[in-house]
């Protein structure tokens, strides 16, 4: 397997990003500064850590805006960097905002009618699906879990309905964090700053007007490895890149890899980078020593996921006159 595949000249990219970013803010924009969320994850560090190259501290406003059922390893991580970088930031509890659009009660509801036995006093939820696509098929069965003190206690598959519903109740968590986002940067006159890199953006794995709604996306041509040797060269914590990625909306602690990627990132991202130019399925089964059927079924899995999540990028239709 090449190691170079998705190797980069970090110095190079810097540059570039930064650059990108000066002159969309300055000259088209014309903002003064950066609103950026800072989630404790790898993405909003590194975007902090470019915006902190450009304008210095004084220009930059970081957003940390936990919920009751947000990891608070996540949090403390998201509070030692900004104060680590000496950046202003404010933390704002959303709770109280999603619990007044019947986010948990319409929750707790579904997850009741999920397990009779729920209690949320002392269960904590994940939703997961399971299968490493590298190993088993590619079918798409979203599963429930529900614990007692870290262990499984039910599991449950949901119905394509069930799924829908608990998923738009999620993502309402992600459109709150745009809304505080955007009242804070026409505030300060600042533009709001995106953390998505090009694996979440080619799999879909943004909420639209959520953390999809941004201005600038400065991320959104690195694959998360690639996101990961920027971090490196750009000084962020071992905290943080040691952790595992994870979308942090579900109280019990659920990695990127057991809800959206379904396999190591290592080959995801190669994987998807072969798709993504369109390289022959022979070739990437003999480079990626996986079988052709294999790489076939990964590949129209990708377009499949590509065709479903379109709408995601796309702006509002408009009907010509």
């Amino acid at each position: 397997m090449p190691k170079e595949l998705l190797s980069i000249d970090e110095s190079f990219v810097t540059e570039k990003i930064c650059n990108f970013i000066k002159k969309q803010t300055i000259s088209d924009f014309k903002k003064r500064g950066f609103v950026i969320g800072v989630s404790g994850g790898v993405d909003s560090a590194v975007s902090l850590s470019l915006a902190l190259k450009i304008f210095g501290k004084k220009k930059i406003l970081a957003l940390i805006l936990p919920e009751k059922e947000s990891n608070s390893r996540n949090f403390e991580a998201a509070k030692k960097l900004c104060e680590s970088k000496g950046v202003r930031y404010k933390v704002i509890d959303i709770s109280a905002v999603l619990a007044s659009l019947g986010t948990y009660r319409e929750k707790e509801s579904l997850l009741l009618k999920v397990y009779e036995g729920y209690n949320p006093r002392i269960h904590k939820t994940s939703l997961t699906f399971p299968s490493n696509l590298l190993e088993k098929n590619l079918a798409v069965f979203p599963q429930l879990k529900f614990f007692e003190e870290d262990k499984l206690v039910f599991t449950k598959r949901l119905t394509a309905k069930e799924y829908n519903e608990i998923i738009s109740l999620q993502n309402n968590k992600q459109r709150t964090r745009m809304v505080i986002l955007y009242k804070e940067a026409e505030k300060n006159n600042y533009l709001v700053l995106g953390t998505t890199n090009k694996t979440e953006l080619l799999l879909g794995q943004f909420v639209k007007y959520g953390d999809g709604g941004v201005d600038i996306e400065p991320l959104a041509d690195l694959y998360k490895t690639q996101i990961y040797s920027l971090a490196k060269y750009l000084g962020v914590p071992k905290e943080i890149l040691n952790s595992q990625p994870s979308p942090d909306t579900w109280d019990q602690y659920t990695s990127d890899e057991e809800f959206y990627w379904r396999m190591p990132l290592d080959y995801l991202d190669k994987l998807l980078f072969y798709w993504n130019n369109k390289k022959e399925e022979e070739e990437v089964a003999e480079v990626l020593n996986l079988g052709m059927k294999k790489v076939k079924a990964l590949f129209d899995y990708f377009d499949r996921v590509s065709k479903s999540t379109k709408d995601l990028l796309d702006s509002p239709t408009i009907c010509l006159i």
